[in-house]
Order: structure tokens, then sequence, then C-alpha cells
């Protein structure tokens, strides 16, 4: 289960600074695009699950 929980982070740090570099770059651009915020809030929400695991003692 700890593997589990290592990928998911991973992933989940992966995806959320995805979206992070996706936004200024667009914002750079003078784009207004929600797509970089909506791929932030998933990875946002994935680090959740994370830390709930985390807290629940990775069962």
């Amino acid at each position: 289960m700890k593997i589990v929980s290592l990928v998911l982070i991973i992933v989940a740090l992966s995806v959320y600074l995805t979206g992070v570099i996706w936004y200024f770059i667009d914002k750079g651009k003078g784009g207004h695009k929600k797509a970089p915020m909506i791929i932030r809030a998933i990875g946002a929400l994935m680090m959740v699950a994370y830390f709930i695991m985390a807290i629940r003692g990775f069962n």
C-alpha cells in the first residue's frame, strides 16, 4: 500500500505542477483558459486523497 501511496503523491504533484506551468505559459500569452485550473484542482484532490490515506494509516 505504501507503493500505491507513493505513486499517488508523485502523480498528484506532477499533475498539479503541470497545471501551474500551463497557467503561467497561458497567462504570458494573454489567454484565459480554464483547463489549467481544472488540472490544478484534480492534482489538489489527488493530494487530499493522499493525505487522508496518510492520516488513516495506509490501511
